[in-house]
């Protein structure tokens, strides 16, 4: 039975080593346990259990005589992290944390949907009418229509409760392509993946749905995209978004990924920090990203803040990851409940925002949402909602865009922005290290990004300028995401890497 674990963590444990009186000496290294798991490690009892995420120097499975003599059984293995997951006792794991091979042990905690109880805003539908050019002429598709940036022939994963592919927006086999949902067994395909929340379902549906049931009226961002469907149902927890995660690395290697994976929108979290670089779900978000070419879109959260402290969901830190904040919906502000970076460390800030604000989109059947929405919103397929959690799929969505206006985007040259500050490494570390890299995709999204200056709502004053010339602050980061503009940056790119035939500029 999976133990529930408390969202919050309050404070960090620092020590040399942890050590009790047990009648037996057990000590851990504390340098190869998680700060997060430092304080309730410390106060726990010596038989108390946990799950948690054990990061191998080789894969898990060359480490089964070391976890069979600590009487430990894996549970979920990932093999692309060498990882594996498992549940122990304090003892088993401070023992562990001092055995050869072993790297990093942290604790699978729970995350939570960034949920509270558009497309026009930020230029989408007017880049749909964009014909792709070769060589000056028109490219058209097989049956002689005129090909448009819309996002076909790219394939965005939504990871969530589900999705309801029996929605006529998101028709299971043709528009949702693959719909999986995790249960007891593994991962099992059917067309209604979101039973019980509903959350995913309205996610999906910003991100590409056709807007079919609404005569185009309510289409996605990215309409012409297919959805890949990937459902923890409400128990997400680390250690299975990191397994769903893993699975879309698999699927999405360069010259293995049929589905044509190129980005993954994530609108759960945890509550504000710093990213920990060390972590399972970092470590596959900077494969996923550093290898695969796949942008990752995580939701800053919806903590608010006023800049004093870090709010921002750490998944959203990750350099390699795009942290989206919520705008208003006409996109003239930022709303009050998007959490804020501290102002004085800039990588806690959010890279670009997007409306998030009474977002209408695809309505689940039958679930929470679904039963709580329908007195007031009076309509059979689509429902408004607010959240970073509506925000982050209109990202996914335009980076849809991008990948298929610029196919050969990859990892730019660029560091993520860095102030530093108490708890982080030195700049000169920083800015040498390849993993603090961010994708060509969030590079465009930003320098095309419209700031939005004060005194406008939620938007601070100051003047800050990252380290490539824009305008941003702490809550917006660079600003609100601009389609058309990204769009044009990106179909330039690709047309000077490919100018002269050998796709290399």
């Amino acid at each position: 039975m999976r133990t529930i674990l408390a969202l919050s963590i309050v404070a960090l444990f620092f020590v040399p080593t942890l050590s009790f009186d047990t009648g037996r000496a057990h000590t851990g290294d504390i340098g190869r346990i998680a700060p997060s798991f430092h304080e309730k490690l410390a106060d726990a009892l010596i038989s108390d259990r946990f799950d948690i995420i054990v990061r191998f120097d080789s894969p898990a499975g060359e480490h089964a005589a070391l976890l069979s003599r600590l009487g430990l059984e894996t549970d979920i293995v990932l093999d692309s992290i060498n990882a594996a997951s498992m549940e122990a006792t304090k003892a088993q794991i401070l023992d562990l944390s001092r055995a050869e091979g072993v790297v990093y042990i942290e604790c699978d905690e729970p995350l939570a949907y960034f949920m509270e109880v558009s497309a026009v805003a930020i230029g989408a539908s007017s880049i749909w009418n964009y014909a792709i050019l070769d060589d000056g002429e028109v490219v058209y598709d097989d049956h002689g229509y005129m090909k448009r940036i819309d996002g076909r022939g790219v394939t965005a994963v939504v990871l969530d409760t589900g999705i309801d592919a029996g929605h006529p927006d998101l028709d299971y086999g043709t528009k949702t392509i693959k719909n999986e949902k995790r249960e007891e067994s593994g991962w099992t395909e059917m067309e209604n993946s979101d039973t019980s929340s509903g959350h995913g379902t309205h996610c999906a549906g910003t991100v590409a749905g056709n807007g079919d049931a609404s005569a185009g009226q309510r289409r996605g961002v990215a309409p012409g995209a297919n959805l890949y469907g990937m459902s923890t149902g409400e128990g997400l927890s680390i250690i299975y978004a990191v397994e769903a995660l893993e699975r879309v690395y698999q699927q999405s290697r360069p010259n293995e990924n049929p589905y044509n994976i190129r980005v993954v929108s994530n609108s759960w979290g945890t509550s504000g920090d710093r990213y920990d670089p060390n972590g399972a779900i970092t470590q596959i978000v900077e494969k996923l990203v550093y290898e695969n070419h796949v942008a990752v879109v995580f939701a800053a959260g919806n903590d608010g803040g006023d800049g004093t402290d870090i709010r921002t969901n750490p998944y959203s830190n990750i350099p390699a990851s795009i942290g989206v904040a919520a705008a208003l919906r006409d996109g003239t502000g930022i709303a009050d409940f998007s959490s804020r970076g501290h102002r004085d460390i800039q990588e806690t800030w959010p890279d670009v925002a997007a409306p998030g604000v009474d977002i209408w989109s695809t309505a689940p059947r039958g679930t929470l949402i679904d039963g709580s929405q329908r007195p007031t919103d009076d309509d059979l397929y689509y429902m408004a909602i607010s959240g970073t959690s509506m925000a982050t799929p209109h990202v996914a969505g335009v980076v849809a865009l991008l990948y298929q206006a610029a196919p050969s985007l990859g990892v730019s040259p660029v560091h993520e922005d860095y102030s530093g500050g108490e708890g982080g490494p030195p700049a000169s570390e920083w800015y040498n290290d390849t993993t603090t890299l961010v994708s060509e995709a969030e590079l465009i999204l930003e320098a095309t990004a419209d700031y939005i200056e004060p005194p406008a709502e939620g938007v601070p004053s100051g003047n800050w300028t990252n380290d490539h010339g824009h305008r941003f602050d702490f809550a917006q980061g660079c600003g609100l995401v601009n389609v058309t503009r990204a769009v044009k940056v990106a179909l330039a790119l690709e047309r000077l890497r490919t100018y002269d035939g050998d796709g290399d500029g």
